[in-house]
């Protein structure tokens, strides 16, 4: 089950990023959270409806959506952590690179929470103007 849910964790963080909202339901849960820790405006937990919302709004602000880079991904049990660097370029030409640590927790292997870590300031400065609020 490991190797399966590596895959899916790709998987979804490629439709999210691509904007790609179909496949990204199915492999979630529909008690979906996304939390990402911390103080700054793109911090919170997020629900199934606001982080599909959010998906939907990748290809309207970027030129080809976030690249997703694949350094590292780790699975025991139910547990998935990715390590992947975001490539982009903003409709209005802004460059948005950023590094991120996920960990996915599965349920009937689907992803039924997701933590993300990243650089805050450049995630707010950037996408924070375009998210829909946490939820």
């Amino acid at each position: 089950m490991s190797e399966a849910n590596k895959q899916t964790a790709i998987k979804f963080m490629k439709a999210l990023c691509d904007g790609d909202v179909e496949t990204l339901k199915s492999v979630s849960t529909k008690d979906l959270t996304a939390e990402t820790p911390g103080t700054a405006k793109v911090c919170g937990i997020r629900s199934y409806d606001v982080i599909m919302a959010s998906a939907a709004v990748f290809p309207l602000i970027t030129k080809e959506g976030l690249r997703v880079e694949v350094l590292n991904v780790t699975a025991e049990g139910d547990r998935v952590a990715l390590q992947w660097n975001g490539h982009s370029t903003m409709k209005d030409g802004k460059e948005y690179n950023n590094h991120y640590h996920n960990l996915f927790l599965f349920r009937d292997g689907k992803v039924s929470k997701m933590i993300e870590y990243c650089d805050l300031v450049l995630a707010d400065a950037v996408l924070g103007p375009y998210l829909p609020p946490n939820g």
